[in-house]
């Protein structure tokens, strides 16, 4: 039987924020992902366009004072973040990039605007922060743009970040629309009757406390591929319908 990870996350304004913290550092003894990151670099697997200047962008960011209102926090300390980034100068390492201000080639454009405009928001901690280091902050949110590509590099999606693609796989439900049951709900993990097991994001864990096993769920499908509403049907207990964004990572057997 294959065996499936999803990413859930709560649909509401709150908890559909999708903030994630990352240090940057050339130090850290055991990273996440090692980067090599320059202007010129031979054989780069991404040339990156960031500044004030680009245009046709595929995304903006601003900088925001903020912490609360971040999309992305560059933390000066690793124990205080999800993902932990080597800056490196050498060759062997899992990714590297070129940065630019202006380019004529380049993979990706990142816009830089004032905060009430941009798509993304970026809190610091560290003060000595470049472009370079901006874009290695946004490989996250740059590799679900180019529909996780970039293996190596953690998911993003809305809920926050899993291990790189080398653990997770999207994929598509078979199903949608059809009625389930809950087999077995833990801390964050979650299997319907269907052999279907999902992986739940810490943000809905406290409302997956709450469903038992034997309770119905339906499978919903949205406009996003891979993406899927799981809605609890209200029991006896509970006359509010709950319902759980899910990315559907494999299936297991009927």
């Amino acid at each position: 039987m294959k065996h499936c990870i999803c990413l859930l996350f709560i649909l509401s304004p709150l908890l559909l924020f999708s903030q994630y913290s990352i240090h940057l550092s050339e130090s850290v003894s055991t990273p996440d992902l090692a980067v090599s990151v320059g202007r010129d670099l031979s054989f780069a697997d991404l040339s990156i366009e960031i500044s004030e200047r680009v245009y046709d962008e595929d995304f903006s960011i601003g900088m925001t004072t903020s912490m609360d209102k971040a999309d992305v926090i560059i933390s000066n300390s690793s124990d205080s973040s999800e993902v932990s980034i080597q800056i490196r100068n050498e060759k062997e390492t899992d990714l590297t990039i070129n940065v630019y201000d202006i380019a004529l080639e380049e993979d990706f454009r990142i816009k830089i605007k004032s905060a009430d405009e941009a798509d993304y928001l970026v809190f610091s901690e560290v003060d000595s922060l470049n472009n370079e280091h901006i874009a290695v902050a946004l490989l996250p949110i740059i590799n679900a743009h180019l529909r996780y590509t970039l293996e190596d590099v953690p998911y993003w999606a809305k809920g926050g970040l899993l291990p790189s693609l080398t653990v997770v796989q999207p994929a598509v439900y078979c199903c949608p629309g059809r009625r389930r049951f809950i087999r077995s709900v833990d801390a964050q993990k979650l299997a319907l009757s269907d052999g279907s097991e999902w992986f739940i994001s810490p943000s809905g864990t406290y409302l997956s406390s709450q469903w038992n096993i034997f309770d119905e769920v339906v499978v919903l499908r949205t406009n996003s591929v891979g993406q899927y509403v799981l809605s609890r049907r209200p029991s006896q207990w509970s006359g509010t319908r709950q319902r759980v964004g899910a990315f559907f990572m494999g299936r297991g057997a009927d």
